[in-house]
C-alpha cells in the first residue's frame, strides 16, 4: 500500500513474497485474503486475536471510500478517481462503484507491491478506461508521472487515501504535491487510524506491525485536521468512517461494509474539496 519498513520504490517479486506487506494484511483483515501468504495471514491473525478493533476500522473504512466514490462522482460531476495504495482488488471496486454511477469515469490505482499490481492489472484487463500502476506513493515525482500519463490533467479528480496514510511518513506532503497538480473541482477522500478512540488497542496494533517491519503511525484528530488543511470538507466533516454519510450504503454492494451507527471506532474519515 505505502511504504513499509526497510522497503525502496518498485520492491522485487521475491522481496515482496518474503515479508508481510500492509496491503496483503489489510485485504486479510476485511475478509477477502484469499491471496494473501502465510506471514501476512500470522500478522492479520495476531491483530485480530488482539487488536480487533483495527478489523472493525478497515472494513468501515472501505465502506466509507466506496460511498465517497459514489458521491463525488453522483453527485459533484468528478470523473477521475485516484487510489494510492489501493491494496487488492476487493469487488465493489472503486471502478466498479464510479462506473455505476457515471459513464466513462477514469480509475487509476497505485500500490507499491508487485504482487498487488499483477492482481490488478489482471482484473482491470477488460476495462478500458481503468489502469492499475506499480508505484511507491511516497515518490510523488513517479506518481505524478504516472498521474499526466494515464489521466487529463485539466479535468478534476478524487484523489482517495483509505487505511493507508498510516503507513507513510508525511501524508500531508503527498497529498499537497499531488493536489497541486490536481485541476480545480478536484477532491480528496481520506481515511486513518487514530489512538484517540481505544488507544491500548491501536498502540497494540502499532507494536504487531512494528515487530512485523511495518512502519503504522495512528494520528490524532488534530494531526489528521493537519493532513486536510488544504481541502474544505463537505459535511458531516471530519466523522468516524461508517457516520459518513451511512445512507448510501443501500447501493449495491456497499451494505457488506456497514456497520452498526452506535459503534465507536478507532479511525476518522472526511471528503473535502481541494482549494
Amino acid at each position: 500500500m505505502g511504504e513499509d519498513m526497510a522497503e525502496s520504490s518498485g520492491p522485487s517479486l521475491q522481496a515482496s513474497q518474503s515479508r508481510p506487506q500492509s496491503g496483503r494484511i489489510h485485504d486479510h483483515l476485511i475478509g477477502t485474503g484469499k491471496d494473501t501468504y502465510p506471514h501476512d495471514a500470522d500478522v492479520g491473525e495476531l491483530l485480530l486475536a488482539n487488536a480487533r478493533a483495527i478489523q472493525t476500522a478497515a472494513r468501515a473504512s472501505r465502506g466509507f471510500l466506496l460511498r465517497a466514490i459514489h458521491h463525488v462522482v453522483a453527485e459533484c460531476g468528478v470523473r477521475q478517481i485516484v487510489e494510492l495504495g489501493s491494496g487488492y482488488p476487493c469487488s465493489p471496486n472503486p471502478h466498479e462503484v464510479a462506473e455505476a454511477a457515471a459513464e466513462g469515469v477514469r480509475t487509476l490505482y497505485l500500490d507499491n507491491d508487485p504482487i498487488v499490481a499483477a492482481h490488478g492489472r489482471a482484473l482491470l484487463a477488460d476495462f478500458v478506461h481503468s489502469s492499475f500502476v506499480q508505484a511507491d506513493i511516497t515518490d510523488v515525482d513517479a506518481v505524478l508521472g504516472e498521474f499526466r500519463k494515464r489521466m487529463a490533467v485539466d479535468v478534476p479528480v478524487l484523489l482517495c487515501l483509505s487505511f493507508v496514510a498510516e503507513f507513510v511518513d508525511d501524508p500531508r506532503g503527498i497529498i499537497d504535491a499531488l493536489s497541486a497538480e490536481t485541476a480545480a473541482g478536484s477532491y480528496l477522500a481520506l481515511s486513518h487510524i487514530t489512538a484517540d478512540i481505544e488507544p491500548a488497542v491501536v498502540h497494540r496494533a502499532a507494536d504487531i506491525f512494528h515487530n512485523a517491519g511495518i512502519r503504522f503511525r495512528p494520528r490524532s484528530r488534530a494531526e489528521v485536521t493537519s493532513i486536510l488543511a488544504g481541502a474544505r470538507l463537505v459535511d458531516p466533516g471530519l466523522v468516524a468512517p461508517h457516520r459518513w454519510r451511512p445512507d448510501i450504503d443501500h447501493l449495491p454492494g456497499l451494505a457488506l461494509w456497514a456497520v452498526p451507527m452506535a459503534t465507536e471506532i478507532c479511525c476518522y474519515a472526511a471528503v473535502g474539496q481541494i482549494r
